[in-house]
Protein backbone atom coordinates (compact mmCIF):
# COMPACT_ATOMS: atom_id res chain seq x y z
CA UNK A 1 0.00 0.00 0.00
CA UNK A 2 2.86 2.38 0.69
CA UNK A 3 4.65 1.58 -2.74
CA UNK A 4 1.44 1.94 -4.19
CA UNK A 5 0.51 5.75 -2.34
CA UNK A 6 4.62 6.60 -3.12
CA UNK A 7 3.89 6.03 -6.61
CA UNK A 8 0.86 7.69 -6.83
CA UNK A 9 2.10 10.38 -4.60
CA UNK A 10 5.16 11.26 -7.29
CA UNK A 11 2.69 11.57 -10.13
CA UNK A 12 -0.12 13.36 -8.42
CA UNK A 13 1.79 16.45 -8.08
CA UNK A 14 1.36 17.48 -11.48
CA UNK A 15 -2.41 16.73 -11.05
CA UNK A 16 -1.89 19.41 -8.52
CA UNK A 17 -1.08 21.92 -11.12
CA UNK A 18 -4.53 22.21 -13.27
CA UNK A 19 -7.64 22.62 -12.68
CA UNK A 20 -10.91 23.91 -15.40
CA UNK A 21 -9.78 28.11 -14.05
CA UNK A 22 -6.14 27.55 -14.72
CA UNK A 23 -3.20 26.71 -12.49
CA UNK A 24 -3.98 25.66 -9.17
CA UNK A 25 -0.48 25.21 -8.67
CA UNK A 26 2.54 25.77 -10.14
CA UNK A 27 6.34 25.39 -8.96
CA UNK A 28 8.83 27.91 -8.26
CA UNK A 29 11.94 27.33 -9.29
CA UNK A 30 13.81 30.75 -8.24
CA UNK A 31 14.33 29.90 -4.87
CA UNK A 32 16.51 27.10 -3.62
CA UNK A 33 13.65 25.19 -2.33
CA UNK A 34 11.69 24.16 -4.26
CA UNK A 35 7.65 24.94 -3.67
CA UNK A 36 4.47 25.02 -5.35
CA UNK A 37 1.72 27.50 -5.43
CA UNK A 38 -1.58 25.40 -3.80
CA UNK A 39 -4.38 27.57 -2.49
CA UNK A 40 -2.40 30.80 -2.98
CA UNK A 41 0.22 29.77 -0.92
CA UNK A 42 3.58 28.85 -1.56
CA UNK A 43 4.32 25.65 -0.09
CA UNK A 44 7.78 23.42 0.30
CA UNK A 45 7.73 20.52 -2.15
CA UNK A 46 8.01 18.27 1.19
CA UNK A 47 5.18 19.84 2.97
CA UNK A 48 2.99 19.37 -0.54
CA UNK A 49 4.28 15.42 -0.52
CA UNK A 50 3.26 15.01 3.53
CA UNK A 51 -0.74 17.06 2.27
CA UNK A 52 -0.74 14.73 -1.16
CA UNK A 53 0.30 11.20 1.05
CA UNK A 54 -2.77 12.33 3.21
CA UNK A 55 -5.42 12.98 0.79
CA UNK A 56 -4.75 9.89 -1.09
CA UNK A 57 -5.13 8.11 1.98
CA UNK A 58 -9.06 9.35 1.74
CA UNK A 59 -9.70 8.11 -1.42
CA UNK A 60 -10.93 4.70 -2.43
CA UNK A 61 -7.69 2.17 -3.03
CA UNK A 62 -9.35 1.16 -6.51
CA UNK A 63 -9.00 4.98 -7.38
CA UNK A 64 -5.60 5.33 -6.02
CA UNK A 65 -4.65 2.39 -8.27
CA UNK A 66 -6.83 4.39 -11.14
CA UNK A 67 -4.55 7.56 -10.77
CA UNK A 68 -1.04 5.46 -10.63
CA UNK A 69 -2.04 3.33 -13.21
CA UNK A 70 -2.61 6.77 -15.61
CA UNK A 71 0.08 7.99 -14.53
CA UNK A 72 2.12 4.82 -15.62
CA UNK A 73 0.62 5.34 -19.60
CA UNK A 74 -2.27 3.22 -19.30
CA UNK A 75 -5.05 4.36 -21.70
CA UNK A 76 -8.58 4.47 -19.87
CA UNK A 77 -9.66 1.29 -21.88
CA UNK A 78 -7.10 -0.84 -20.88
CA UNK A 79 -7.89 0.26 -17.41
CA UNK A 80 -11.22 -0.67 -17.85
CA UNK A 81 -10.43 -4.16 -18.99
CA UNK A 82 -7.93 -4.54 -16.09
CA UNK A 83 -10.11 -3.16 -13.50
CA UNK A 84 -13.40 -4.60 -15.23
CA UNK A 85 -14.97 -1.67 -15.08
CA UNK A 86 -16.78 0.15 -18.03
CA UNK A 87 -14.25 2.88 -19.52
CA UNK A 88 -16.53 5.43 -18.45
CA UNK A 89 -16.38 4.48 -15.11
CA UNK A 90 -12.85 4.42 -15.44
CA UNK A 91 -12.73 8.10 -16.29
CA UNK A 92 -15.75 9.28 -14.01
CA UNK A 93 -13.71 7.76 -11.54
CA UNK A 94 -10.42 9.20 -12.11
CA UNK A 95 -12.21 12.64 -12.65
CA UNK A 96 -13.44 12.61 -9.27
CA UNK A 97 -10.22 11.17 -7.78
CA UNK A 98 -8.12 14.13 -8.76
CA UNK A 99 -11.23 16.28 -7.57
CA UNK A 100 -10.75 14.99 -4.08
CA UNK A 101 -7.02 15.01 -3.93
CA UNK A 102 -7.05 18.44 -5.29
CA UNK A 103 -9.89 19.40 -3.03
CA UNK A 104 -8.43 17.83 0.19
CA UNK A 105 -4.39 18.82 -0.52
CA UNK A 106 -5.70 22.62 -0.84
CA UNK A 107 -8.04 22.26 2.43
CA UNK A 108 -4.74 20.70 4.40
CA UNK A 109 -2.50 24.04 2.77
CA UNK A 110 -5.43 26.37 4.09
CA UNK A 111 -5.03 24.77 7.31
CA UNK A 112 -1.25 24.58 8.19
CA UNK A 113 0.48 27.30 10.25
CA UNK A 114 3.87 28.69 9.36
CA UNK A 115 3.35 28.85 5.28
CA UNK A 116 4.08 31.81 3.45
CA UNK A 117 0.96 33.29 2.09
CA UNK A 118 1.12 34.39 -2.23
CA UNK A 119 4.33 35.06 -4.13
Amino acid sequence: RDDLVTGVQTCALPILRTNEAGATASVDDDRDERRLLIAGRRVPLHDARTFLHRALLQIDALDRQLLLGLHEGFCCAELADRFRRSESCVKTRIHRARCRVRSAVETSVREANGLDAGW
